[in-house]
C-alpha cells in the first residue's frame, strides 16, 4: 500500500496455509521496478533476516517492529535493526521502549493497510466467491482495482441545508 494515496500497489494471494512474509520477496521485485520506495512497515511476523536482506538489496529502509525477545546480530544489513532494538532496550522497560519507538519511525503509518483491507472486507465481503485458487487470486485483483478506483474518487461529499 502506497501510504500517501492509500492505493495498493501490489497484491500476493496466497493459500491459508503461508507465512506472512514470504509473499514479500516478489512484492519487491515488483514494486522496486515502478515506484521509488523509501520504506516498508511491518509487524513483527516479518522480522526476519532474509526480509532485511531483500530491503538492503533494493535500498528500502524496513521498518519492522523487532520481536520482544530478539538479539542483535552483526550482519550490514541489520544495522537498522540493531539501532531500533538498542533504542527500544534503553527504555526501563519493553512497553515504554516499543511505544517509543513508534512515534520515532512513524509506524502508525503501518494502520493504513489495517484499514486498507477492513474497507475491502466491508465492501465486498470477507470471503471470495470463485472456487478455483486462481480465479480467487483474480477476483482479489479485481477487488484491490475497484478499492483503488473507489480511493480516486474520494468520499461522498453532502451539503447540508440549514
Amino acid at each position: 500500500l502506497n501510504v500517501n494515496d492509500k492505493k495498493a500497489i501490489s497484491m500476493n494471494y496466497t493459500s491459508g496455509v503461508a507465512v506472512d512474509y514470504l509473499p514479500v520477496y516478489d512484492m519487491l521485485e515488483e514494486v522496486s521496478n515502478k515506484y521509488n520506495i523509501c520504506s516498508i512497515r511491518a509487524d513483527a511476523a516479518y522480522d526476519i533476516r532474509s526480509v532485511y536482506k531483500e530491503c538492503r538489496k533494493y535500498n528500502i529502509v524496513p521498518i519492522i517492529r523487532p520481536r520482544k525477545d530478539t538479539k542483535i546480530c552483526l550482519a550490514d544489513y541489520l544495522s537498522e535493526r540493531n539501532k531500533y532494538i538498542s533504542r527500544i532496550r534503553s527504555y526501563e522497560n519493553y512497553e515504554d521502549g516499543i511505544n517509543e519507538w513508534k512515534k520515532k519511525v512513524k509506524y502508525g503509518a503501518r494502520s493504513y493497510i489495517e484499514v486498507f483491507f477492513y474497507r475491502l472486507k466491508q465492501i465486498f465481503g470477507f470471503g471470495l466467491k470463485n472456487k478455483s485458487e486462481i480465479n480467487r487470486e483474480k477476483e482479489l485483483l479485481i477487488k484491490c482495482y475497484l478499492l483503488n478506483k473507489f480511493t480516486d474518487i474520494g468520499m461522498a461529499k453532502f451539503k447540508l441545508s440549514a
